[in-house]
């Protein structure tokens, strides 16, 4: 509706209503008023209009449109709903003149998203209105009869910049369980010889303990040989282990491995402490410097983005500029393209290239390790040899979304090497890597560098290694092999089509002191049918270790029984005079309750001398276990190994306990208050029925992922309820939850409530009111002879009250435990 006003009432008739003037009506409005700002008077009418307010003129016949001052040309209050590039923006009080033009309040001029343009104010009762017709680029349709104005402007003078983040986004219902529970895996294995009549046992032990934050964690292994009657324990790690999920912190006190950062370092095993960054601690924070692709959208748009000609996203956008950030997807050459297709058809293409790569970080960036402690020696076979001290460390930051640059250090037992590493993008030709050491030794000085490239796109890949090494040049670890003169390496592969493919590969390595090696290889993949994939390669070996290789292999997925298709593999093998044929079938899913198999026979020929080799394996997985089964024959020297073994877990959380297979990351504890043989899901694959308590372990929940665990409610029984059906969690790092359903048995009660009065028994009748079941009021109403009746009460004590005229009664039901549906309370007495 459109809302006049003037400075005196106007009458509310038919005839006497004002009449909206606009330019093909009185054109001599506008130009009045350009002849004054034109003759000398410029800056003067600018001043005037924006220091006088302007008068409203309400002109039933309006011949001329002439105010007494050219500069208060006559205008109309209005409500009007108000379009921009056709999205809504909503109700608007505005003022419109008789010459055509719109004037919206300044403020809101900034809630329609148009700030990035110049534009005209005038003071309107002592408020500032700005005139649309005064934007640059603007057109105006105004639709009297709906009362909706359409303002069309250049999309990229809107405020509003769109950002639209396509990186993985954490679902708003997950579950952060605080870290809680313990577990203890098993592993024993008896071994027999058939040859020698000898044998060995073995166990293996594993436990995992959250004290709150911190996790405890140790393994061991004790082995004893039969025929000599040597027994041997050894503890292998022991380590307590905080996170901190907002800072992604890790800390670290015990035995660990650090990780080297450089080919040119190596990778030490310490007891000790380690502080370091460590990203998996949030597997959906974006490290990697991602695509941006800009666009604009000139009206409301719905936008598709392809990767390599894949859509992999749809989007809607409104009028205005947009970036789309961090779209991530596999490393390599990614082609983009964004189309926008507007609400009237209209569609725009955005091709954008774009190189893909997990080895950089984002502008800003960093992460970090420091490791120190004492070397340990003879893992595996002494359990607390501890030697000299060792230190690793490294920083790497993201000077740039194309840059990363870093620096690295070791030092152990007076061998010690550090320096600078960086790692780039160039554009679309792939990513550089280099860095530089220098080492001091039991040799002296020594320095080294390295260079590597890959690339790789859709059909096509490549890569460049190149290391150079001083013959002094040392590691913090000993090594067998000593530093190189230089190791070279390349490799490039091509897709002929979707189907098939060609790579070669060739290596050539100089020792100090030693001979060259070098090797050439072309390798052909061919997929025959959707089941059936082929690969033959190709090598020739010079230098210290000449010769020919030809490798042939066919896999074949079968149908089977099982969720999990059987894998068929032949493989033949010719290096000079040895032949080598491999044969094995596997199938079953390790991680699920069922069989696990793998049959496997090798035939070698070498020198007219033949050898079979058969080894069968079958393991079953229960639910409390997994027994294991293994046996090696060999056909030369007739020698029959079997080995039997039997490995599980026990684990605990929330005051419930459960046998399982072995615990290898978190855990759950799924309890369905006690209904038996609900089925239970976890990341969407069947893991098993809950047992006679209503409770089901499952062994592998992914650490700091988000777990999707679920029940099956059509398998409980009619007269259960669960408030809810499927959980997301996201545990810490081998950490338990309890999940509990909540399912109970509901059930309905029937009674009567009555009055005791000295020996009288009066019914409650014509009364209501309400009894309270876990928090929550249930409406209770008696028929006149006191009798009620309730549903959805679980066994228990519950306090009600019911009233009749003024008249009250205070109540506790007692439910008793029963298999009826309807349980008969018979009489409830008042006892008030």
């Amino acid at each position: 509706m459109l809302a006049l006003i003037s400075g005196s009432a106007w009458p509310q008739t038919q005839d006497t209503s004002p009449a909206l003037r606009l330019d093909n009506e009185c054109v001599s409005c506008d130009r009045e008023r350009s002849r004054s700002v034109s003759n000398g008077r410029n800056e003067t009418a600018k001043r005037s209009m924006a220091d006088v307010p302007m008068l409203l003129r309400l002109d039933k016949d309006c011949p001329t449109c002439q105010a007494s001052d050219p500069l208060r040309p006559s205008i109309s209050e209005a409500i009007l709903a108000i379009q921009v590039n056709l999205e809504a923006k909503g109700d608007f009080l505005v003022q419109i003149a008789q010459n055509g033009d719109v004037l919206v309040r300044e403020s809101d001029l900034r809630d329609l998203g148009v700030t990035n343009v110049p534009y005209e104010v005038s003071t309107i009762e002592r408020e500032p209105y700005v005139s649309l017709r005064s934007l640059p680029g603007v057109t105006l349709d105004f639709d009297r009869a709906r009362l909706v104005l359409s303002i069309r402007i250049d999309p990229r003078t809107l405020a509003r910049r769109q950002v639209v983040d396509l990186s993985p986004q954490r679902n708003p219902n997950v579950r952060y369980p605080a870290p809680a529970g313990a577990f203890f895996n098993y592993n024993v294995t008896q071994s027999h010889d058939d040859l020698t009549g000898a044998g060995t046992s073995a166990a293996a032990g594993e436990f995992g303990w959250r004290l709150g934050e911190y996790l405890l964690t140790g393994d061991a292994i004790a082995t004893e040989d039969r025929l000599s009657g040597e027994t041997r324990r050894t503890r292998l790690n022991t380590s307590l282990i905080r996170d901190w999920r907002d800072t992604l912190q890790r800390l670290a006190v015990g035995d660990f491995v650090t990780v080297p950062q450089s080919v040119l370092g190596s990778s030490l095993r310490l007891g000790g402490v380690s502080l370091s960054r460590r990203f998996d601690i949030d597997p959906y924070y974006v490290r990697f410097p991602g695509q941006i692709v800009s666009g604009t959208a000139a009206l409301p748009s719905e936008i598709f983005i392809f990767s390599n000609g894949a859509l992999v996203r749809r989007e809607r956008v409104s009028p205005g500029t947009f970036d789309l950030q961090n779209l991530v997807s596999v490393t390599g050459l990614q082609v983009t393209e964004v189309v926008v297709r507007d609400v009237l058809g209209n569609e725009q293409r955005i091709v954008d290239p774009f190189y893909f790569t997990d080895t950089l970080l984002r502008e800003g960036l960093d992460e970090y390790s420091i490791d120190i402690g004492a070397e340990r020696r003879d893992f595996g076979t002494r359990s607390n040899n501890y030697g000299a001290a060792g230190l690793s460390t490294f920083y790497r930051r993201g000077i740039s979304d194309s840059l990363t640059l870093g620096a690295r250090a070791e030092a152990l037992d007076g061998r010690a090497n550090l320096g600078p590493t960086a790692t780039m993008r160039l554009g679309t030709l792939g990513v550089l890597s280099t860095g530089l050491a220098y080492s001091s030794g039991p040799l002296g000085d020594g320095a080294a560098v390295n260079f590597a490239h890959t690339y790789q796109s859709r059909r096509a890949g490549a890569s460049v290694a190149l290391r150079f090494e001083d013959r002094a040049y040392a590691r913090a670890a000993s090594s067998t092999i000593g530093a190189r003169r230089y190791d070279f390496s390349a490799t490039a592969s091509y897709s002929l089509s979707a189907s098939n493919g060609v790579g070669v590969a060739f290596t050539s390595t100089a020792p100090w002191g030693a001979p060259s090696t070098r090797t050439a290889s072309v390798t052909y993949r061919q997929r025959i049918t959707r089941d059936v994939f082929m690969v033959a390669t190709a090598r020739h070996s010079a230098g210290a270790n000449p010769g020919d290789e030809l490798l042939f292999s066919l896999t074949w997925s079968l149908d089977g029984p099982f969720a999990q298709r059987p894998v068929l593999t032949a493989q033949a093998q010719r290096q000079g005079d040895r032949h080598v044929e491999t044969l094995q079938l596997s199938g079953g899913n390790p991680d699920a309750e069922g069989p696990l198999y793998r049959l496997a026979a090798e035939r070698q020929t070498d020198n007219q001398l033949s050898r079979t080799v058969l080894n069968p394996l079958l393991q079953y997985n229960f639910t409390r276990a997994s027994v294991r089964a293994e046996a090696f024959h060999d056909s030369l020297t007739q020698a029959t190994r079997t080995d039997i073994g039997v490995q599980g877990g026990v684990a605990a959380v929330g005051g419930e306990w459960a046998l399982s297979r072995p615990v290898r990351d978190s855990f759950a504890i799924v309890k369905v208050g006690d209904a038996e043989g609900v089925r239970v899901y976890a990341n969407n694959q069947s893991v098993g029925r809950t047992g006679s308590d209503g409770t089901l372990f499952v062994p592998r929940l992914a650490s700091y992922f988000e777990n999707p665990v679920a029940v099956e409610d059509k398998d409980l029984p009619l007269d259960y309820t669960v408030p809810e059906t499927r959980f997301i969690v996201s545990p810490a790092l081998r950490s338990g939850v309890l999940l509990d359903f909540r399912a109970r048995q509901v059930k309905a009660v029937a009674g009567k409530l009555v009055r005791r009065e000295a020996d009288t028994v009066q019914a409650f009748g014509d009364a209501d009111g309400s009894v309270t079941v876990e928090g929550k009021a249930l409406p209770i109403l008696t028929a006149r002879d006191g009798s009620f009746y309730v549903e959805n009460v679980a066994a228990g004590r519950y306090r009600g009250e019911a009233t009749r005229r003024g008249e009250r009664c205070g109540f506790e039901l007692r439910v008793p435990e029963s298999r009826e549906i309807v349980v008969d309370l018979r009489e409830v007495t008042c006892e008030n």
